[in-house]
């Protein structure tokens, strides 16, 4: 009888283990799908003693990928996929995310082996748009399978930024003997320069053609360029690459207004650190400060920024080259009558490379937004009632200038992977 009731016992615990194993791997899928990041990463240290060995490296290694340690997320994965058969959706998982890790470490012709291995052996699991974005993103990466990693001799240095005819945050960048300001963009992906630009910087440009859309859903073609060397002040920026577009995708007539160039993620990822203060100091510390609490992610290429919204902690695009913060769709749906009741209708023209586009919205009363628990309000901003496409699907909104001008000094690390405010 005792052996009978040991073993019932045993049974019970062994059902209940297995149960929140099962329920635990259900929750970080979740989180996953969703890219509710920080989330996924609390999640997985809570379940950490249960999870498997393979479990445990799996959801490491994409949480890794996510905080910008590519080198680590690397290894995990080189691991899991030399280490036992997966099923195909989780093999396609890792191929998607070694190609990332492969792109933030300036392994271009890694980059374009994964896509080519994905496309030949994983289509089938992948639909017509994800065929299409990964095939135009192997065609960007294999054009660039000969160019060395970017490298950055990074000096302490300083220089005077200043706001351009609508706003936007510029800072003196010189190429050659040619010295001009360039829109400082955390929502660019890739830096970018116009094709007279280019020409007149004498920048060999490469024989490929890369399809692009933007934010405002148009879609635009470019070639590539990379410039030798790159200097903001006394720092150095070699090999770095530029998204070469026409003149006329980054003229704006209606507000006689052009951009000759953009410095985007991949340079700014490289300065690790940049502190911007509202009188006009962009700054690259000597020391690289990781002292804040993290409240930073990547999806892709593109910063994510943990912040709260008066009661909501939410995750956001941060865009320095917005002029203003808009919130999207998915808030919208998530707090719709209290929306309705306190915004008012109207619509916005979103403004990017390309042209502009317009979006139902409301414009919304006072509400505060809280960063690393430094506290704003703003009023008046978009809440779109539209979806962007892919642009808005996962993540509340855009932080954009109007949110980021209100503070004295702000630092952004990817290193530590914050920004903080002061």
């Amino acid at each position: 009888m005792k052996t009978s009731t040991l073993f019932i016992l045993i049974f019970i615990s062994i059902s209940s283990s297995l149960a929140q194993k099962q329920t635990g791997i259900k929750m970080l899928n979740k989180y996953l799908q969703e890219k509710e990041f920080f989330k996924l990463e609390a999640a997985y240290k809570q379940q950490k003693n249960i999870l498997s060995e393979f479990d445990d490296m799996y959801y490491g290694a994409l949480i890794d990928n996510a905080s910008n340690r590519c080198a680590e997320s690397t290894k995990k994965i080189e691991r899991l996929l030399n280490g036992s058969k997966l099923k195909g959706q989780t093999t396609l998982q890792l191929l998607k995310v070694q190609m990332d890790n492969a792109v933030k470490l300036d392994n271009y012709s890694m980059a374009a082996r994964m896509g080519d291995y994905i496309l030949s052996s994983y289509s089938s699991f992948l639909d017509a748009t994800e065929i299409a974005d990964i095939r135009n993103s192997t065609k960007l990466w294999r054009a660039l399978e000969n160019v060395a990693p970017q490298q950055t001799n990074r000096i302490q240095s300083s220089v005077k930024w200043t706001r351009d005819k609508i706003g936007l945050m510029n800072i003196p960048v010189r190429i050659g003997k040619e010295t001009n300001d360039f829109v400082f963009d955390t929502g660019a992906n890739l830096s970018t320069i116009s094709l007279s630009y280019a020409k007149k910087l004498n920048m060999k440009i490469l024989p490929t053609r890369i399809n692009l859309s933007s934010s405002t859903s148009i879609q635009n073609e470019a070639t590539l360029a990379v410039a030798p060397i790159v200097f903001i002040d006394k720092t150095a920026l070699k090999n770095v690459v530029f998204l070469v577009l026409p003149d006329e995708n980054l003229q704006f007539p209606q507000l006689d207004y052009a951009i000759h160039g953009i410095i985007g993620f991949p340079v700014m990822n490289q300065l690790k650190e940049v502190q911007i203060t509202r009188d006009g100091l962009f700054h690259i510390p000597e020391q690289i400060a990781n002292n804040v609490d993290q409240n930073l992610v990547l999806d892709g290429l593109t910063p994510i920024i943990q912040l709260k919204i008066d009661n909501d902690t939410l995750l956001c695009r941060f865009d320095t080259g917005a002029l203003e913060t808009e919130l999207f769709k998915k808030y919208y749906e998530a707090n719709k009558s209290r929306v309705e009741q306190e915004g008012r209708v109207d619509s916005i023209r979103r403004a990017g490379a390309g042209g502009t586009h317009k979006v139902n919205a409301y414009k919304m009363a006072p509400s505060t937004f809280i960063i690393n628990h430094k506290k704003t309000t703003l009023s008046n901003f978009a809440i779109l009632t539209e979806s962007l496409g892919d642009f808005d699907k996962h993540f509340y909104g855009n932080i954009g200038q109007d949110i980021i001008g209100r503070f004295n000094k702000m630092t952004i690390n990817f290193q530590s992977m914050y920004i903080d405010f002061d």
